[in-house]
């Protein structure tokens, strides 16, 4: 956050102790090397890097990073760092590394120097100090969506280490939040025990599951130290490293493990987990107080996304808990100064242009609508809701569709929105009614492209291949179902429709729902754009279920985490599509703008009685040299769903081969000689699907992989 520029009685700040400067050499991207006793100029086309190497690798006496820059461009830079550590503890092959972020932004003109403390680096690997950095590198990139081509030019003026001494958190004291913040007479009020807002035990929104693949632990389990498949317990949980992997650390600092606790609290009053709950918050507001100086970049406890997930964590405890006299009157008001905090972060910086805007910007609003004791509360609450309209104007086609085309990110934002409508709805605040448009078409788009057993696909980034939006489909019939929001009713209680067609233009997804209730199918065909972020090489890729399970699916991805896995997870040779010569379409490779192009251009469906047809291109580009080849890939459903003809057409010049892939689950798969087809069963209930060659030649190769590593498959 910035420096609020308040007295010491009202604001604590860490003081700096020691500072050295850590000027070595550098090595730039073109290969080149120079002592770095002198300024470093580097020219920025979209995005550069330089390599700093200390004068010594042992930083443990440090705990902040700092970096004198000079924009001399037109145009505004994005500055981040990452720290490559000695150690090799997350992959044998790579050194452990940690991240700033790349968000720390430097206006056209202006000096400034940049200070990274430890607290804004997010880690891969188990190393948790600074006692061996090989090399800091410089990551320098135009601000999102302001690149034109031309260079700008930016130089490195000077590389320091410092040490502070730091204070504990809340910065804002027991003086700044009476006087500053909010009213005396405010903050007694907040303090009182009683249900804060509409987050109360009766609100489904409390059972919408945390956003993440990792473990759930009952309260109990979670009571005796056992969060997200790991052994913790206090004093020593925000300490804890279990994982080298940083997502890991990020979902602890959210605090999505208290919902849980949260919930046998409202069912049993019970006073040890309110007990807990105190003793947990208080001790991550204490051992971090937020970085003042920093946006927060990449760090678990203060990354913009983390404040914003967080805020909303709280805003249960505030709901039901807050009555309880177990969460006693100090933690109360250090969590209104924390608020402060993190209200105030929000309003300073911003994260990446995608989903994390919304979350941000909704958390804002959310804030000072729930919170109206804050002097600022009002702007708080306004400002967060017209970056939400912008962002939503910006980040939702037309036909309901978000542009990162991940189910699991569009479920994020419409749970923003709900618990939005639903505070404003409490507190008889009136909405733009551009917001229950956007989340009524996200919610039909949610509706359709649920399978029959009500789970959901896995486009892009959206974790296991059997997502399950329920509890936020619950939370939405809640939301919209009563008083003036009265819409209709969305759950996963009824079937889903049988029958039917739809395709979603600006997205490019269609979905084919054929049979009867006793025996549907269903077919997702995914053409249109690759999404703002989170992209994977699924385009023109295909989704079936039908006979009560899923048979081709996209797998999702397991962790984000940097490797091999993850990369085959994201790469079309994982998906239901075609390699040509073993290249693979890359829409990954696209520019922004292309990427998040409408798909009606390349979409086109014919949705009649007896008929269901989709059919979308795709024109490059394709990794390696595959040369300029465009795909049209048809479908055709046949036959109430129990025939589905599959058409790939490949335009280009040369003699190719084509690899076409197909993504089983789980099942008995084998080929049969005789038939020249493929043949996957289900050992459970004796059906089976048959995946069969127009025109099988006798040059057909079929290879069938099953958790293969060497290559990756199955």
């Amino acid at each position: 956050m910035r420096d609020p520029s308040l007295p010491d009685a009202f604001f604590k700040r860490d003081e700096v102790i020691r500072r050295v400067a850590l000027q070595g050499t550098v090595e730039l991207c073109d290969g080149s090397t120079q002592e770095a006793q002198s300024s470093i100029r580097l020219e920025v086309t979209q995005k550069t890097s330089a390599c700093l190497k200390p004068r010594f690798p042992d930083l443990t006496p440090f705990d902040t990073v700092a970096l004198l820059v000079q924009n001399e461009g037109p145009r505004p830079l994005r500055v981040g760092l990452r720290l490559i550590h000695g150690a090799r503890t997350f992959r044998p092959t790579m050194n452990d590394f940690s991240i700033s972020g790349d968000r720390e932004l430097v206006e056209p003109g202006a000096q400034r120097e940049i200070k990274f403390p430890r607290e804004c680096f997010g880690t891969y690997g188990f190393t948790a100090d600074w006692s061996d950095i090989r090399e800091v590198h410089v990551h320098v990139a135009l601000e999102w969506g302001k690149s034109d081509g031309t260079a700008s030019c930016i130089h490195l003026n000077g590389f320091f280490a410092e040490e502070r001494r730091m204070c504990a958190g809340p910065r804002l004291t027991y003086q700044g939040l009476t006087k500053y913040a909010a009213t005396e007479e405010g903050v007694q009020n907040l303090c009182a025990p009683h249900a804060i807002g509409p987050f109360h035990a009766h609100n489904p929104g409390l059972h919408v599951p945390p956003p993440h693949s990792y473990p759930q632990e009952s309260a109990q389990e979670i009571l005796a130290g056992r969060i997200m498949g790991q052994r913790l317990s206090l004093p020593y949980l925000w300490d804890a490293k279990p994982t080298p992997e940083l997502e890991w650390d990020h979902f602890l600092h959210r605090c999505h493990f208290l919902r849980t606790v949260v919930r046998h609290f409202a069912q049993t009053g019970s006073n040890e987990a309110a007990q807990w709950i105190d003793a947990v918050i208080r001790s991550w507001i204490t051992r971090f107080p937020a970085p003042v100086g920093s946006n927060g970049g990449a760090g678990p406890s203060w990354e913009t996304l983390s404040i914003a997930w967080r805020i909303r964590e709280w805003l249960w405890v505030a709901g039901i808990v807050w009555q309880s006299p177990s969460l006693r009157r100090d933690t109360r008001i250090a969590m209104l100064a924390s608020l402060w905090e993190s209200a105030q972060s929000l309003m300073h910086h911003k994260g990446h242009p995608n989903n994390w805007l919304l979350v941000e910007s909704g958390a804002l609003a959310l804030v000072g609508l729930c919170f109206p004791e804050f002097k600022e509360a009002e702007q708080w609450f306004s400002t967060g809701l017209e970056r939400l309209c912008a962002e939503l104007a910006r980040q939702f086609y037309p036909d309901g569709v978000h542009f990162e085309l991940s189910p699991l990110y569009h479920g994020i934002c419409i749970g923003v929105l709900l618990d939005l409508v639903n505070a404003a709805s409490f507190y008889e605040r009136s909405l733009h009614a551009g917001i229950l448009e956007v989340l009524e078409k996200g919610l039909d788009y949610l509706a359709w492209i649920m399978r029959p057993d009500h789970t959901w696909p896995a486009l892009n980034d959206s974790g296991g291949f059997q997502g399950n939006y329920c509890a936020l489909m619950k939370y939405a019939g809640y939301t919209l179902g009563k008083g003036k929001h009265r819409r209709r009713a969305w759950d996963c209680e009824s079937d889903p429709q049988a029958r039917g067609c739809r395709t979603f233009q600006d997205g490019g997804v269609t979905i084919m729902r054929t049979g009867n209730r006793q025996h549907p199918a269903y077919l997702l065909f995914r053409a249109g754009p690759a999404g703002a972020s989170h992209v994977h090489g699924d385009i023109l890729s295909l989704e079936l279920h039908a006979m009560g399970r899923s048979w081709l699916v996209d797998p999702g991805i397991a962790s984000y985490a940097p490797g091999e896995l993850t990369d085959y997870y994201r790469s079309a040779k994982a998906h239901n599509t075609i390699l040509i010569d073993d290249r693979e379409p890359r829409p990954d490779l696209q520019d922004f703008r292309e990427r998040t192009r409408s798909g009606r251009e390349n979409t086109f469906s014919l949705c009649g009685e007896d008929v269901h047809i989709a059919a979308g291109i795709y024109r490059g580009p394709w990794g390696g040299d595959a040369g300029l080849h465009s795909w049209v890939r048809s479908i055709v459903c046949v036959k109430e769903g129990e025939y589905f003809i599959v058409v790939d057409e490949l335009y280009g010049t040369g003699c190719h081969v084509v690899d076409t892939r197909w993504q089983f689950a789980p099942a008995e798969v084998r080929f049969c000689n005789e038939t020249r087809s493929v043949i996957a069963v289900d050992s459970a209930s004796g059906a089976a699907l048959m995946i069969k060659p127009a025109e099988p030649h006798a040059s057909l190769d079929v290879r069938i992989l099953q958790g293969s590593e060497v290559p990756w498959g199955g």
